[in-house]
């Protein structure tokens, strides 16, 4: 009967996490406690940009910085200080800021922004 149980409640918690989406994104907007993306849609340089989006975020949201890491993991860095008013949210380039958001089991708030910094570094011609 114990077995059964935690059987269930293994099932149960592990389906929860499951719901949970994470997705690479591109960033125009974060405003009044939302934010407006682009959902990247397939992998690599093949990777384009998809329907606009605007989800509200969570109260408890995490904010970092991030690098790419090997085959389209991301590297999670330092904590953004300010959060969702810090400058690196506010002052957005026309072209986007690329990041990997975290939503909640219903896919109805932002719980996470890893801000993906820099990128491939050309080398200079010689």
């Amino acid at each position: 009967m114990r077995r059964l149980f935690a059987a269930a409640a293994a099932l149960f918690l592990f389906a929860g996490i499951a719901l949970a989406d994470e997705f690479t994104a591109v960033i125009t907007k974060v405003e009044g406690g939302k934010v407006t993306f682009h959902k990247m849609e397939g992998k690599g340089k093949k990777a384009k940009k998809g329907e606009e989006m605007t989800l509200p975020l969570s109260t408890d949201a995490k904010f970092n910085t991030g690098k790419a890491g090997k085959k389209g993991a991301v590297v999670v860095g330092e904590a953004i200080e300010g959060g969702a008013r810090s400058e690196t949210l506010t002052k957005i380039p026309e072209t986007g800021r690329r990041a990997r958001i975290t939503t909640d089991d219903d896919n109805k708030k932002i719980t996470g922004i890893v801000v993906i910094e820099g990128g491939k570094k050309k080398k200079a011609d010689k």
